[in-house]
């Protein structure tokens, strides 16, 4: 029975079928459970496009509104995973299998988050995908002092030479992680980067992106180079030095947004795809907004038509753009709580180079 199982999948389904049949699965602890199958099934799974082809899959499917979400750090239940669905919020508890010391949230990448001690001041870090349960445990910068203030952080992904890549930003200084080598690289920089409208960097189209100290400018980690470089802002804003820019993450494209001083509204560009596009097109403009939410305002995600916004610690609306209307969600008690967006996904560094 056993050589039968081994031998059906791959002598009766052809190659290009069965992956279709594959990436249908949107559970990543089935996809684990199927490399068991055969060896053909494992290479398939394995296989990096076939990891990205069923990443793409399930940032594209409609049900996939999840937050990843950091509780208290003296809780019992630390993280958990939060599906918005209409008014309702669906809380699923996620196993956790990485130190219990690493409870802070930074930032995600592909499904893997940064994470590292609630000290203010530590060396001590890690990548951790939940879906798959890997964990990399790693430290900070070692020719660096210990009492250094990090500004900001951020991981990305190098699909060239299929690396992952952890950034520190320093003052005047930044260093690099790379996951393959397992070693640091330092530079300079001019740049001062700054928490806006995010937590950590964000990760899309294949960059991280933060926002600069003075808000006046979007700031970019590219991995191709490993060199931090600027961007330009939608030209409306160029010559305006009073307005505060903000950086989200929605559908796998980057967008700017910011408040009208003088108006209860918020604008939104959309950035084109591609890391060198420095073209933004404004996309809509928030309205009837209470003058006290406007700095609070982030936009997490699309549910439908609708986007989910998070107004202050706790208070959360979806904003009908349509219909310029909100609808509020009652309090849902996880005021001052990070909050991630998430999709489960296959990636994660080499094994090889895994501390689990």
């Amino acid at each position: 029975m056993a050589i039968e199982l081994e031998k059906t999948p791959s002598s009766y389904l052809p190659f290009d079928i069965l992956e279709i049949i594959l990436l249908k699965s949107p559970s990543v602890k089935s996809l684990l459970r199927f490399k068991t199958v055969c060896k053909s099934w494992n290479t398939i799974i394995s296989d990096p496009v076939f990891v990205r082809k069923h990443l793409e899959k399930s940032k594209n499917s409609p049900n996939n509104n999840n937050l990843f979400l950091s509780t208290y750090k003296n809780s019992i239940q630390r993280f958990s995973l939060f599906n918005f669905e209409g008014p309702r919020i669906h809380a699923e508890r996620v196993e956790e299998n990485i130190h219990y010391i690493y409870d802070v949230i930074l930032c995600e990448c592909n499904g893997v988050l940064l994470l590292k001690e609630s000290r203010r001041y530590t060396r001590k870090h890690a990548l951790w995908n939940p879906s798959t349960r890997n964990v990399m445990y790693f430290e900070g910068p070692p020719t660096f002092r210990l009492y250094e203030l990090v500004k900001d952080h951020g991981v990305c992904y190098d699909a060239i030479t299929d690396d992952f890549k952890v950034v520190f930003v320093y003052e005047m200084k930044y260093a690099i992680y790379s996951c393959n080598n397992r070693s640091w690289t330092e530079k300079k920089t001019h740049l001062e980067i700054g928490n806006y409208g995010s937590y950590g960097g964000i990760f899309v189209d294949g960059a991280i992106y933060w926002v600069s100290e003075t808000g006046q400018l979007v700031v970019y980690f590219d991995p191709r180079t490993d060199e931090l470089k600027t961007l330009q802002k939608p030209e409306v804003l160029n010559g305006d030095e009073k307005t505060t820019i903000r950086i989200a993450s929605l559908r796998g494209s980057l967008y700017l947004y910011c408040d009208d001083r003088d108006e209860d509204t918020v604008r939104i560009w959309i950035k084109e795809k591609g890391v060198f596009e420095n073209c933004w097109n404004e996309y809509i403009t928030i309205e009837n907004l209470m003058p006290r939410n406007k700095w609070w305002l982030h936009p997490l995600c699309f549910v439908g038509n609708e986007i989910l916004i998070r107004l202050d610690g706790k208070r959360f609306v979806y904003y009908s753009p349509s219909d310029k209307t909100f609808e509020e969600f009652e309090e849902i008690g996880i005021y001052g709580c990070e909050i991630v967006p998430y999709s489960s996904s296959l990636y994660f560094p080499h094994a090889s180079y895994l501390d689990i």
